[in-house]
């Protein structure tokens, strides 16, 4: 969420709420914003609109999304070599 006051604008993080920026009452210096891009499907699974997910994140809550996703991300490429390594067999009448 961005809030425009006269001559400044603050980013508060959309996870914890904490103030990121450079001014004097900021809890956090340093920011980031995630975005995930992504289509709505219909009822006929086709693409028919926009759902993309964006948020204002401080260093400590992008850091820790980010650690996340890079582990869930190595956690599904080990599945898939092993799959792809032992792939399985189809039964024969």
């Amino acid at each position: 969420m961005k809030r425009t006051i006269p001559a400044r604008q603050e980013i508060l993080c959309d996870i914890c709420g904490r103030k990121c920026g450079p001014w004097p009452d900021a809890s956090r210096a340093m920011n980031g914003e995630m975005e995930i891009r992504r289509d709505a499907l219909d009822h006929l699974n086709q693409p028919c609109a926009i759902a993309n997910l964006r948020f204002d994140l401080c260093d400590d809550c992008l850091m820790k999304i980010s650690a996340v996703v890079n582990e869930e991300a190595e956690r599904i490429r080990a599945a898939e070599r092993i799959r792809a390594e032992n792939p399985k067999k189809e039964k024969t009448k």
